[in-house]
Order: C-alpha cells, then sequence, then structure tokens
C-alpha cells in the first residue's frame, strides 16, 4: 500500500476562516477571547496580541452582523436547497441533518459563497462581495446613502477585510483599482476637473 505525501503542507487558514470554523451561531466576547483567540494564535504566533485580537474582532463583528443581512438569508436558503444534508421542517423553518457537513447557517453560507465564488466572473463576485460587506458593516442597505461620509467608510472597511480574506483577492484588488482608474478618468475628461 502507497501512502500519500503531500509535497507541500496545507494552506495557512485566514483569521476568517478560523473565526467561521469555530463559530456556531452568535459570538459572544467571552467565546471569542477564550476559544478563537487562542485558536487563531496558534497559526499566527508572531502577531502582536493587540493586532490579533483586533483581527478577530473584526472577523467576529462581520460574522455577528451578517445574520442580521438580507442576502446571508437568500443565500442560507438557495444553500439549504442544494444540500441534502438541510430539509423544510414540519414548521416551515430549515433544519439539517445530525453529522451534516455543514452544521450551521454560517458553515452552509460559507460553503455555497466558496462554491459559487469560485466560478463568478470579477465583475459579479465585486458585487456580490459589496453586498456582504453593507451587510458585514451593520449599515442597512435600505437606508444605505452612498453620499454620506459615515456608510460609505464602515462599508468600504468591512469590503476591504472580506477582499482581504478572500481566496480570489489579487483578482478582486485588481478589479478594484481598474475601476478607480476608469473612475478618475472619467473625471478628468468632464470640464472643470484636473
Amino acid at each position: 500500500m502507497t501512502e500519500n505525501i503531500s509535497a507541500f503542507p496545507p494552506p495557512k487558514p485566514t483569521i476568517a476562516d478560523i473565526v467561521m470554523e469555530c463559530s456556531k451561531f452568535i459570538i459572544t466576547k467571552d467565546y471569542m477571547s477564550d476559544v478563537i483567540v487562542p485558536m487563531v494564535r496558534t497559526h499566527y504566533p508572531d502577531m502582536l496580541p493587540e493586532q490579533l485580537e483586533a483581527a478577530v474582532r473584526a472577523e467576529a463583528i462581520a460574522w455577528n452582523e451578517q445574520l442580521d443581512g438580507e442576502e446571508f438569508w437568500a443565500d442560507f436558503e438557495t444553500a439549504a436547497a442544494l444540500d441534502p444534508d438541510w430539509y423544510e421542517t414540519s414548521n416551515h423553518s430549515i433544519g439539517c441533518k445530525p453529522g451534516a457537513l455543514h452544521d450551521t447557517p454560517q458553515t452552509l453560507v460559507a460553503a455555497y459563497r466558496a462554491w459559487t465564488d469560485a466560478t463568478l466572473p470579477v465583475e459579479a463576485l465585486h458585487d456580490a462581495v459589496v453586498q456582504r460587506a453593507i451587510d458585514a458593516s451593520g449599515t442597512n442597505r435600505r437606508t444605505f446613502d452612498a453620499d454620506r461620509p459615515g456608510d460609505v467608510e464602515r462599508v468600504r472597511v468591512a469590503m476591504m477585510q472580506l477582499i482581504e480574506s478572500h481566496p480570489r483577492h489579487d483578482e478582486l484588488l485588481d478589479y478594484v483599482v481598474e475601476q478607480g482608474r476608469r473612475q478618475l478618468t472619467a473625471r478628468r475628461g468632464k470640464p472643470g476637473h484636473d
């Protein structure tokens, strides 16, 4: 019998991956400090404690906020319909079988998004990440105002966190930079702009 040996170790998980894997539902402050921070520290031993805790806190906030997001629950319904371990219960809620591979709404949605994100054209992926950033920032989509600096800054910060932890982050960053260049070029072409 030949034993399979991998030539390279598996890639180090992102902090977002670790938060998702350790979480069951809402992340409390105690659970974050007692469970998630020590787990992240095993993968990132050289990070300063305050940097590590700030990164975990940001991911935990994004995790908790997504539960209030419309897109999260829409993705959950779609993912549950595609996963044979999830089913509609007699009271019309959605539940999973014991031993399901993805046993929480968050892990199911994360797996579904990774599956769809892998094949989306970059512009569609960017749009999906923007919507997730709105949800993760705690901004209400109905009242979001792109001309209100506070709204835009919160969404921008959440979006950069999502892009940095996304498997296609290089492609997304290139797309964002190119869109910024196009907007600057368009503005320069208008009368009254330099």
